[in-house]
């Protein structure tokens, strides 16, 4: 988690768009449920990205 907050804070200090998710107790990886969220707030992102385009 820490790394992820890491390249979350980076990615703000140089206007990279992005958006840290924390899936609690999903652990590394993911499955199930989990995997189900994962894609879905994914495909969100890419096409708030590329309507912005």
């Amino acid at each position: 988690m820490k790394h992820s907050q890491e390249i979350q804070a980076k990615f703000e200090t140089t206007n990279v768009a992005s958006q840290l998710i924390v899936l609690e107790g999903a652990g590394h990886g993911f499955r199930g449920k989990h995997a189900d969220r994962a894609v879905k707030e994914l495909v969100v992102w890419f096409e708030k990205q590329l309507a912005e385009q």
